[in-house]
């Protein structure tokens, strides 16, 4: 009975909206056609993986254990937790200059390498590491052959646009095509998007295209922990506008570090908006002892409404004002505290581990 009910249900479905069916599957197909062309194979030889910290997973708050405990724990996570090694295999990366230069996630690469290869158009080549952002993990490749110019997007794709990954297979003949949509901005510190497409060790280093196959993003943010190299079901990458603004810097052979991300030490409870104003303010929950907001007197219930003399016109302000500061740098915050407005100064330091 089942059986007969999934038969006749899905021809109707199908029925109702078979010429949008077709459409869609007519777009991907042109999209993957267009993209296919700039698409390369990568085989990366390592003397060395790189190494990893505990999955974030493992990184909770262990206030709430025994001091006895918390020490066991911590040290447990620091010292015998193996991490998983990557998947053996080939993975993508994209062609984008006439000049050799090719872009992969920096994750492909990273680890003492003894060589690197492309494979283009059956041809394979030897590939020089110019330098890599791993901040946005991104890679700039070069080989000795003049490659095709790839049109880069200058503007973000939008929440809810297609997002399709596609990428080189085990053979470097064929591709492989998943689809989703952007479902997150400004992730990963804000540069990075987020999509719902399968993304995995293979396509590591592909292409997302909009629905016409225009270049948008590089996959990336694949780690050793992706099971299997699958992802958990949502992917990242590093837009085309993100890649535009830092090109040249890696074509000077800089790398680009990720910065000390500073450590404030609060819990926010809400972030409420005055309607008098339209500015937001924070709404501070609890404050960790012996952090640098408790050193400097912020306490728990305290309404943050100003960093640095600025009000918050968008609820991202107060996190990336404070990203921003970074560490050992006097950041100013003004506080309404019962009926009396006062100000703060806090020298933020180094996130601690576990935190």
């Amino acid at each position: 009975m089942r059986i007969v009910f999934i038969i006749l249900f899905i021809p109707v479905v199908f029925g109702q909206n078979q010429e949008e069916f077709f459409a869609l599957q007519k777009a991907f197909s042109k999209a993957a056609k267009k993209i296919a062309p700039y698409l390369v194979r990568i085989e990366v030889k390592r003397t060395k993986d790189i190494p990893l910290p505990p999955p974030s997973f493992f990184l909770q708050d262990f206030e709430s254990l025994p001091s006895i405990h918390r020490r066991h724990w911590k040290k447990f996570l620091q010292e015998t937790i193996e991490v998983s090694k990557r998947p053996k295999g080939k993975v993508s990366g994209i062609m984008i200059s006439a000049r050799g230069e090719i872009v992969t996630s920096y994750y492909n690469i990273a680890g003492k390498t003894k060589s690197i290869r492309v494979f283009v158009d059956g041809a394979e080549y030897p590939a020089k590491l110019i330098a890599y952002s791993k901040l946005d993990d991104i890679a700039l490749l070069r080989i000795n052959k003049r490659l095709p110019q790839i049109i880069m997007r200058k503007h973000d794709p939008q929440l809810g646009d297609w997002a399709v990954v596609i990428a080189k297979s085990k053979s470097s003949k064929y591709h492989t095509i998943n689809s989703g949509i952007v479902s997150g901005t400004k992730r990963y510190r804000g540069y990075s998007s987020q999509l719902d497409a399968k993304v995995d060790h293979a396509n590591s280093g592909g292409a997302v295209v909009d629905i016409y196959g225009n270049f948008v993003g590089v996959v990336n943010r694949v780690s050793h922990y992706a099971k299997s190299g699958q992802s958990s079901g949502v992917g990242f990458f590093t837009t085309t506008k993100r890649l535009l603004h830092i090109l040249p810097t890696l074509r000077q052979r800089k790398n680009i570090p990720i910065p000390t991300r500073p450590f404030l030490g609060i819990r926010v409870s809400r972030m409420q908006i005055s309607k008098k104003s339209g500015t937001f303010s924070v709404v501070v929950d609890s404050v960790f002892p012996d952090t640098p907001a408790y050193k400097a007197g912020l306490r728990s219930g305290d309404i943050i409404v100003a960093v640095d003399n600025k009000r918050m016109r968008k609820r991202s302000d107060f996190s990336s004002w404070v990203e921003e500061a970074g560490v050992k740098r006097p950041v100013m915050f003004r506080v309404i505290r019962g009926n009396t407005v006062r100000n703060f100064q806090v020298e933020m330091k180094k996130r601690p581990l576990f935190f």
